[in-house]
């Protein structure tokens, strides 16, 4: 049984596990108040996730214990930069099972990061600004976070685009 760390995972991560449908097996430190404790998220969401208490959560937490006691799956991050912020939040990675990532917003100006990762290999692609996909294959993720440096495809190509231009708010314009 894979458990997962709780509080290596952000609020937003949490809950696309809780929503994924499949049995979530998590280890949490809970406060007194009742407050899990969850990795830094992004923006400023004062959201929080609230333990249940009971015998509910005593039956969910039997229900998980096939592993041994302490035992929690290495995770792991990739991690990188581009020459935008823009370039960073498109950018997605697969496993080689064929599960798609995207990046935690990075409050770092043109990185990215994917965390919360089980060892593999992975297929990192990011667009650039015609749309063009870029990839690094082969990124192996085994005992160690990996960084890839900075992601560069700034063959100094030129594209015409055409569309409509809005304001996305907190983003600029996009």
């Amino acid at each position: 049984t894979t458990i997962h760390d709780l509080e290596q995972m952000t609020l937003e991560q949490a809950e696309a596990l809780l929503d994924s449908g499949e049995k979530a097996c998590v280890r949490a430190r809970v406060r007194a108040d009742g407050e899990v404790l969850l990795a830094a998220g992004k923006g400023s969401s004062r959201r929080r996730m609230i333990a249940a208490v009971g015998a509910s959560l005593t039956l969910a937490t039997a229900a998980c214990q096939t592993a041994p006691f302490g035992h929690v799956s290495p995770r792991f991050e990739v991690s990188g930069e581009t020459q935008s912020p823009y370039w960073s939040r498109q950018a997605r990675l697969q496993s080689s099972t064929g599960k798609t990532y995207s990046p935690d917003v990075a409050a770092r100006g043109n990185g990215f990061r994917f965390s919360n990762l089980p060892p593999g290999t992975y297929t990192l692609s990011v667009p650039d600004m015609c749309g063009e996909p870029h990839r690094k294959e082969g990124i192996v993720v085994r005992d160690s976070n990996v960084d890839v440096g900075l992601f560069d495809f700034s063959d100094g190509q030129e594209c015409i685009i055409i569309g409509v231009m809005s304001r996305d708010e907190g983003n600029g314009y996009g």
